[in-house]
């Protein structure tokens, strides 16, 4: 039987050439192919009376491994080459499986792999089989013989035989050291270093097999773009015993924090762990734009059927990176989620950890500084975490549409233990012009309701016309009538300005940058040009203005405000007309 091309399970066979001859109740065969570019070859007889004895072997050349990758990890294949060489045999009767017996040989095998270095540098791994690979089995003993795979920072020797029926006595002693930077030849996204030491020794009979030896971690480093920080610096060491591994030491560095492990797993009769963690000033990066320093004490206990998540994580300090933007950090909490369906281990592992703050957390970024604590627990699966608990806001401030809101107090609750809901109720407080203005938000994030008042007292529309274009509806409308073109020329100037000044405030890391064009405005002395305003918050307690017109240097002002405590605040002031001023103000609420 002669096929040209064969497609099987998507894969190509090629130049198949199968040759049976039948003769006196036996039969004799020869098969040769071409699979995924390498050439391979079979042949033996087959006994069709009795127990139908065989005798039967696979041979074939020195092969290379890249084509067989390219075809089950296609994202590797291009990194990774090889070669082998495999001969098999298995000789004996078919019908009695214990005087069956098979060997096989791999003369030759050879691994590289270009992995990511330092500075967009690839650096070479390289494995290979020191001698041989052979492995025979012999009145149902798979016996592996001495052999040693040596390469980049790995060198592991292995021996023993394994009994497959029976209670026959088994030995296996595996020792040596492997580069972890091999696994990031199974994940194109792990970046990883260090080493794993073992000395691993297996004896006894199948009923009463002794699993005996230890594990040693050396200076492990493991970093993939899934898992918003790192393990660095890992050193450990792991006992085995008959029935468990138990974590005789563990240390690393997290985010810049040192974690502690400790515990075990058994997995005779079945899989059990009971897991710990502690780590000191670890630092996350988690959502995106906010970091966060963390101490945490957790366990975790149970089944691969049914596990639990428990402990406490304290929050010692939280920041904002300088691309921070508020409203994209609420838009998270908006709406319902639904998580995708899924089945594994995540699904059965419940959480119930306690989440709590300093009581004296500030956070501050260009555009946002906040104070205050929070105590929150974390329930539901690993599947679906759900936020429960509260969150006190007693002060800070907040820069939206030109203008700076101060936060006077506030709660954030999530009393919902089905999804994480959060339910605002916030006060803040801005002046614009003479106007002293409160909004209050209440509800949840994707129903939130505002109301508005002010001092001295404004209409509604009013309070919202002055916070959007920095006037109420009667003084617009009593504004003398600009012309069309010069109106529309304003407009344009204005939605160009903003969009310029929106990315400078990002580029330049400043709180604010505003440019009113002014285009026309003119005072009783002489015209005005554009107004430039910078505000930046240079801690969570001083704040610094400056404004000037573009056309002139003459009217330029600068202002600092210090908030010493919630009820004290003291501001400076250097106006346009080279006057300076000194104001203090008390907060007091009745």
């Amino acid at each position: 039987m002669t096929i040209p091309q064969l497609a099987l399970q998507k894969q190509q066979i090629s130049n198949l050439n199968l040759q049976v001859e039948v003769i006196h109740r036996q039969a004799t065969f020869a098969l040769a192919s071409q699979v995924l570019q390498a050439p391979l070859q079979a042949q033996g007889r087959v006994d069709l009376t009795g127990d139908y004895y065989a005798d039967a072997s696979l041979d074939t050349p020195l092969i290379q491994l890249q084509p067989l990758l390219a075809v089950y990890s296609p994202a590797q294949a291009a990194r990774m080459n090889g070669q082998t060489e495999i001969h098999a045999r298995i000789r004996g009767p078919l019908k009695n499986k214990q005087l069956l017996e098979a060997h096989l040989n791999l003369p030759t095998l050879k691994v590289n792999y270009q992995a990511p270095g330092a500075n967009a540098q690839t650096v070479n791994l390289e494995i290979a089989a020191i001698k041989p690979i052979r492995a025979d089995y012999i009145n149902q003993v798979l016996s592996l013989q001495p052999g040693e795979i040596k390469g980049t920072g790995t060198d592991v020797r292995y021996q023993g035989q394994l009994p497959l029926s029976g209670n026959a006595p088994s030995t296996l002693t595996v020792q040596g050291a492997i580069d972890l930077s091999l696994a990031q030849a199974f994940d194109p996204g792990l970046t990883s270093s260090g080493q794993l030491q073992f000395d691993i020794n297996a004896a006894g009979s199948k009923a009463a097999e002794n699993v005996a030896g230890v594990v040693r971690i050396v200076n492990a480093s493991f970093a993939t773009p899934d898992v918003p920080t790192g393990l660095s610096n890992a050193n450990g060491l792991l006992t085995l015993r008959r029935d468990r591994v138990d974590i005789t030491s563990f240390t690393g560095n997290v985010g810049g924090g040192m974690v502690t492990a400790f515990g075990g797993v058994a997995y005779r009769p079945a899989v059990q762990f009971n897991l710990g963690l502690k780590g000191n000033d670890v630092r996350l990066l988690y959502p995106q734009s906010v970091r966060s320093d963390l101490d945490l004490n957790l366990a975790m206990t149970g089944s691969t059927k049914g596990a639990v998540l428990q402990g406490q994580v304290n929050i010692n300090s939280i920041s904002f990176t300088p691309d921070f933007d508020l409203t994209n950090f609420l838009n998270q909490f908006g709406g319902v989620s639904t998580p995708p369906p899924t089945e594994g281990f995540a699904d059965n592992l419940k959480l119930n950890v306690a989440l709590r703050s300093a009581s004296d957390l500030n956070a501050v970024s260009p555009t946002l500084s906040i104070q205050g604590g929070a105590n929150l627990r974390i329930i539901g699966t690993a599947a679906d975490p759900v936020i429960t608990g509260r969150a006190n806001l007693t002060g800070g401030d907040l820069i939206f549409l030109g203008n700076r809101y101060e936060v006077k107090g506030g709660t954030i609750a999530f009393v919902n233990s089905i999804q994480s809901e959060p339910v605002v109720n916030l006060q803040v407080e801005t002046t614009v012009q003479q106007y002293r203005i409160a909004l209050r938000f209440r509800g949840p994030m994707d129903r939130l309701q505002t109301t508005y008042t002010s001092d001295p007292a404004l209409a509604q529309a009013d309070i919202i016309h002055l916070l959007a274009f920095g006037n109420t509806e009667e003084a617009a409308n009593a504004a003398p009538a600009q012309s069309s073109t010069l109106g529309a020329e304003s407009l344009v100037a204005s939605q160009v300005s903003s969009q310029v000044t929106g990315r400078l405030e990002k580029a330049l890391g400043v709180s604010q940058i505003s440019l009113d064009p002014q285009l026309g405005a003119t005072t009783a002395n002489q015209q005005q040009g554009a107004r430039l305003t910078v505000r930046q918050r240079v801690t969570s307690k001083l704040y610094v203005t400056f404004s000037t017109d573009v056309t002139t240097t003459q009217f330029s002002a600068v202002q600092l405000q210090y908030r010493l405590n919630p009820k004290w605040s003291v501001s400076g002031v250097r106006d346009q007309n080279g006057g300076f001023g000194l104001d203090g103000r008390y907060h007091k609420e009745f």
